[in-house]
């Protein structure tokens, strides 16, 4: 590479990235080298940046929480499919059910893990076709209507009173 005065931020900005890329791997050693011997320089800044760095991490840990729980829903609806009774596909309204009941004895036992966390577990496992057997998504409705009454509106056609309402 040539080295040459840049005309723009943007040709600035496209050669450190592509220097970056070629060199990486020296920069990262040599960045680990400093942190190990100049410790005190790295508490310093973390100390005078302190307000910053947790304004940082907060913005940067929920972009990457919303960016990771929509592709871990993305790979579960592709597994598993929509909700089983009504057909709901919207991350925002699913959750996974145990197939047979039991779930939250399994995770008071300290057997498996709730929410999006148990969707980490699958993606580890490579997303065996044996979950099938045990876990399905329902929507929020279904499942509350499937854990508190023992069936779902949708599946069997009954349309449950309003509460204080009779129909």
């Amino acid at each position: 590479m040539i080295l040459m005065p840049f005309t723009t931020k943007e040709a600035k900005k496209a050669y450190a990235k592509e220097y970056y890329k070629l060199h990486r791997k020296d920069i990262l050693q040599k960045s680990k080298e400093y942190r190990l011997t100049n410790p005190e320089k790295g508490k310093e800044w973390r100390e005078k940046n302190k307000d910053h760095l947790l304004e940082y991490h907060k913005n940067y840990h929920r972009v990457w929480h919303k960016k990771e729980r929509a592709l871990l829903w993305a790979q579960a609806l592709e597994f598993f499919g929509p909700c089983v009774c009504c057909g709901e596909n919207r991350m925002e309204f699913l959750a996974i059910d145990h197939i047979n009941g039991g779930g939250n004895k399994n995770v008071k036992a300290g057997h498996e893990r709730l929410g999006w966390n148990r969707l980490i577990d699958f993606r580890k496992m490579g997303w065996p076709e044996e979950l099938k057997n045990t876990y399905r998504i329902l929507c929020h409705n279904c499942n509350h209507a499937q854990g508190s009454y023992g069936y779902c509106p949708h599946k069997n056609g009954l349309v449950l009173h309003v509460k204080g309402e009779r129909f």
